[in-house]
C-alpha cells in the first residue's frame, strides 16, 4: 500500500497555501537529536535517512521559515513545552520580545544524512513486548511524549497562606502554591512501596544493620538481592552516599530501588536526613528521573512522621532546586503501610503547606491507596531471609580530646558509649554511656585464665562485666531482647570485650536467640564468595593444620574435624598439614574458589601497628595476612579459626595480671579484622582453648546445620545450646563475625 498519487500530486499546492513567515514569528526549534529527514526506495523497500539535524520528530528543514528568527535548544520534540529553559525563553520573548536563554545559531558537528535503515527498525515492538498489566501506568502516560507534553495532573486549587491552621485530615486533593516556578506532584500513598507505579523507588539504609520494614518488602519481590549485597558489603550506608540497582518491572511498580546512605543509628539526626535526602534527589533529577518514591526514612528507629517528614521534604526540595533546572522531576510518592503512621504523615503534611518549604515550588497533594500485596509472591530463585529483624547494639569508645599517649594503654580507662536499636513493630533507639575503669576490666577478663572459670562461675562472671561495661539504660532495653537475636557492632576498643559472655539478671546475650558481631570500620573489602559455590549440594572444606608443627593441639584438632565430617559423603575435605601448609600453597587454596570453608588450627599472628598485616602463621613462620589476600578476586565465605595452643593452662603463674586473656583477644579480633578487610565474608573464632569434648561437639552440631541450609546463626545458635547442655563453659567461647541469617549451603 503506498501514497495516493492524487493527494501526493497536491501536496505542493498546500505548502504554497501556507502563509509566509513574518518578522512576527518566533520559531524555537529542537536540535541534536536523531531525526527522519529523508526516504528513498531501494528495490522493493524503503531506505530512511536519519539525522542530528531535528527535535527526534521534525527535521529543521521543514521547521524554519524565511524572515522568522529561529532559537536552538537541545530538546526532543515532545518535551519542549516542558524544558525549563524553554519555558524561561518563552516568559522573556513574551516580556521583551528578546532573549539570551536560548543560541539564535547552530551548526551540527556532522552535516547531513548519517545513516539509512529500512522500515523495520523504525518500528520496534512497544514495550519490549509486554503487554497488560506488566505496561505500568507511567509507561501509559509516557506514550506520547514524542509528540505531545505530559499531561499536568488536575486538582482542587487550593493555595494555603501561611499561618492556616492544620485542619483535619481531607481526602480530596490540594494545590500548594505560590510561585509558578515549578509544579510537583505529591502523593500521599497508603500500602506498600513495592505496589506504587513509579520510575525509582528511594530506600535508606543504616550501617550495619540488615534491611527491614520497606527494604525486606522489596527484597522479597527481588529474590533477596538486597540481602546478598549486605552481606557481600556492597553497600556501606555511609551518609548521603548514594547506590542505584535496577529493579524489576514484572515484579514491583518501579523501574530501579535507589539507596541512600543514612550512617549508624547512633549517630543519625535531622541533618544527616536532609543531607541524604538532598543527595538522592540530586542523583535522580541529574539522571533525568522524573517521579520517585519513598517512604518516611528512620521512622523505624522510633522517630515520629512528625520529625521525618520536615526533614526530608526540605531535603528532598532543596536537591531539586539546586539539580533540576530544567525541571524534569514531576512527581513525589511518600508510601506508608501502617494506617496510623499513614495518617500522622497526612496532617504533617497539611501542616507544611503552611510554611516556607513550598515558596519556590507548586506541590499538588494527592491522597491515594495502593494495591494490596499479592497473597502468593512469585517463587523466588533463591532462599530470602524470613527471620525477625535483630536488635542491634552499638559499642564503642568516646573521644577523648585530652593529651595522651600514641599508644594508648589497654588498661587504661574510657567513656563507653552504647546505643540499642530495638526490634519490632515500635522500634526505637537507645544511647547511654558509661565510665570503664580499666584495671577492673583487665582484672575480670584474668579470671577466664584460672581454674575457676568454668560453667558454674560463668553467671557471676557474667554478672560483673555486665557491670563494667553497659550503661543502665542500654541495659534495661537489652533485658527485654529474648526472642530476638542480637548483632553487636564494635570498634577496635571495645572488640576485646567478650559481650558472648555478657549475663543481664540471669539472661546471656549471647543465649536466646544467639549473637554475632560486626567490626565497625569504613575500609572493609567486599565480601568476595563464588555465589555457585553456595547453590551447590556439597561442602567442601580446606583444612589447614599447624604448619608451624610445634601445637599438638593443633594436630588433635585436625584428626577430630577430619574424623568427624569424612563421614558424610557431602562434604569433601582437602587437608594441608605441617610441611604443606607454606603461604604459597594457603594462598593459592585460598584463591582458587574451590572451597566453602576453611578450618584453620594453628598459630594466628598480631600486628599492632599494621592491623592489615595480621593473619594465620603458615610453614616456615611466613604470616598470610589480610593484606596478601586483599587483592584477590575470590575468597572462601566461611572462616573457622580454633585458638589451639601448646596447652590449655589456667594460671597466672609469670604471667603479668590478665596479659595472656588481653592478648589472645587482641589476636584472635586482630585475625578477624584482617581476613574481613581482605574480603572474606564470615569468621568464627575462639577466646580461650576449647576442650576436646566440647569442640567435637560443637563442630558436629555446627556443620551439621550448615548441610541442612540452616544460616550460619542459627548453626551457631545449636552449637552454643549442644555445649551448654553437656554442660561446659565453652558454650560462650564461640564467636561469630559477618551475617547471621547467612546461608553457607542453599537447599533447592
Amino acid at each position: 500500500m503506498g501514497p495516493r498519487p492524487a493527494e501526493l500530486a497536491a501536496a505542493p499546492d498546500v505548502h504554497d497555501a501556507l502563509a509566509p513567515g513574518q518578522d512576527r514569528f518566533i520559531l524555537i526549534a529542537g536540535i541534536n537529536q536523531e531525526t527522519i529527514v529523508s526516504v528513498r526506495r531501494e528495490d522493493d523497500k524503503f531506505l530512511y535517512g536519519l539525522s542530528f539535524e531535528g527535535d527526534g520528530t521534525v527535521p529543521l528543514a521543514f521547521a524554519q521559515l524565511a524572515n522568522v528568527k529561529t532559537y536552538f535548544v537541545e530538546e526532543g520534540h515532545g518535551s519542549l513545552p516542558n524544558n525549563g529553559e524553554v519555558e524561561r525563553a518563552v516568559i522573556d520573548l513574551l516580556e521583551t520580545g528578546r532573549t539570551s536563554v536560548l543560541e539564535t545559531s547552530w551548526t551540527p558537528s556532522r552535516r547531513g544524512v548519517l545513516r539509512e535503515v529500512p522500515a523495520a527498525r523504525l518500528a520496534p515492538e512497544p514495550f519490549n513486548g509486554r503487554t497488560g498489566g506488566h505496561v505500568s501506568q507511567s509507561e501509559f502516560r509516557n506514550l506520547l511524549d514524542e509528540f505531545a507534553a505530559p499531561p499536568h495532573r488536575t486538582g482542587s486549587q487550593f493555595v494555603a497562606p501561611v499561618g492556616t491552621a492544620v485542619k483535619p485530615v481531607s481526602e480530596k486533593a490540594i494545590v500548594i502554591g505560590r510561585k509558578r516556578q515549578q509544579r510537583i506532584d505529591v502523593r500521599l500513598a497508603h500500602g506498600s512501596i513495592t505496589q506504587v507505579d513509579t520510575r525509582a523507588v528511594v530506600i535508606g539504609l543504616f550501617s550495619g544493620v540488615t534491611p527491614s520494614g520497606a527494604a525486606r518488602a522489596i527484597d522479597q519481590q527481588l529474590d533477596g538481592v538486597i540481602s546478598e549485597f549486605t552481606e557481600r558489603r556492597m553497600l556501606s550506608a555511609r551518609v548521603g552516599e548514594v547506590f542505584i540497582m535496577p529493579a524489576n518491572r514484572y515484579r514491583m511498580g518501579a523501574d530501579m530501588v535507589a539507596f541512600i546512605g543514612l550512617g549508624t543509628y547512633d549517630d543519625f539526626n535531622d541533618e544527616v536526613l536532609r543531607l541524604a535526602a538532598e543527595n538522592v534527589a540530586r542523583v535522580l533529577v541529574r539522571t533525568k528521573i522524573d517521579e520517585f518514591a519513598t517512604v518516611l526514612m528512620s521512622s523505624g528507629s522510633g522517630i515520629g512522621a512528625a520529625n521525618v517528614l520536615p526533614n526530608l521534604v526540605k531535603g528532598f526540595m532543596r536537591g531539586i532546586q539546586e539539580g533540576d533546572d530544567q525541571g524534569r522531576l514531576r512527581g513525589i510518592t511518600f508510601c506508608e503501610s501502617d494506617r496510623e503512621r499513614f495518617d500522622q504523615m497526612h496532617r504533617e503534611m497539611l501542616r507544611l503547606s503552611a510554611t516556607s518549604l513550598f515558596d519556590d515550588i507548586e506541590a499538588t497533594v494527592e491522597i491515594i491507596t495502593l494495591p494490596p500485596e499479592p497473597a502468593v509472591a512469585v517463587a523466588p530463585t533463591r532462599a530470602v531471609a524470613t527471620a525477625p529483624d535483630p536488635v542491634y547494639l552499638i559499642v564503642r569508645e568516646m573521644p577523648d580530646l585530652r593529651p595522651q599517649e600514641t599508644e594508648a594503654n589497654p588498661a587504661a580507662s574510657f567513656i563507653l558509649r552504647a546505643s540499642v536499636l530495638t526490634a519490632g513493630s515500635k522500634s526505637t533507639v537507645v544511647t547511654d554511656t558509661i565510665d570503664v575503669d580499666g584495671k577492673a576490666l583487665n582484672d575480670c577478663l584474668q579470671f577466664i585464665e584460672t581454674r575457676d572459670f568454668n560453667h558454674v562461675s560463668l553467671a557471676d562472671f557474667g554478672a560483673q562485666l555486665t557491670d563494667l561495661v553497659l550503661p543502665p539504660l542500654t541495659r534495661k532495653a537489652l533485658e527485654k531482647r529474648q526472642d530476638y537475636g542480637l548483632v553487636v557492632i564494635h570498634d577496635a576498643r571495645t572488640s576485646r570485650i567478650p559481650w558472648e559472655t555478657v549475663c543481664i539478671d540471669g539472661q546471656y546475650l549471647s543465649a536466646g536467640a544467639g549473637l554475632s558481631r560486626k567490626y565497625e570500620a569504613e575500609d572493609l573489602s567486599v565480601a568476595k564468595w563464588l555465589e555457585e559455590r553456595r547453590l551447590a549440594s556439597d561442602l567442601k572444606l580446606l583444612l589447614v593444620v599447624n604448619p608451624t608443627e610445634d601445637l599438638p593441639g593443633a594436630d588433635a584438632e585436625g584428626k577430630r574435624i577430619e574424623k568427624l565430617l569424612k563421614e558424610d559423603p557431602q562434604i569433601q575435605i582437602t587437608k594441608l598439614e605441617g610441611r604443606e601448609a607454606t603461604w604459597s600453597a594457603v594462598r593459592a587454596a585460598f584463591r582458587s574458589g574451590q572451597f566453602d570453608a576453611v578450618h584453620y588450627a594453628g598459630h594466628a599472628f598480631f600486628d599492632t601497628n599494621n592491623r592489615a598485616r595480621s593473619g594465620i602463621i603458615c610453614h616456615g613462620r611466613q604470616v598470610l595476612s589480610g593484606f596478601d589476600l586483599a587483592n584477590l578476586e575470590m575468597l572462601p565465605a566461611l572462616m573457622f579459626f580454633n585458638a589451639c595452643e601448646a596447652g590449655r593452662v589456667r594460671t597466672v603463674r609469670d604471667r603479668k595480671k590478665g596479659e595472656a586473656t588481653a592478648k589472645r583477644l587482641e589476636t584472635n579480633v586482630g585475625l578477624a579484622e584482617a581476613l574481613l578487610r581482605a574480603g572474606v565474608g564470615n569468621y568464627i573464632g575462639t577466646y580461650w582453648p576449647v576442650g576436646d569434648a566440647p569442640a567435637k561437639q560443637f563442630a558436629e552440631t555446627f556443620y551439621g546445620a550448615i548441610m541442612e541450609g540452616e544460616s550460619i546463626g542459627v548453626a551457631l545458635k545449636r552449637g552454643r545450646s549442644t555445649l551448654r547442655e553437656m554442660p561446659s563453659v565453652d558454650w560462650a567461647d564461640y564467636i561469630h563475625y559477618g551475617s547471621p541469617q547467612f546461608v553457607l549451603k542453599h537447599k533447592n
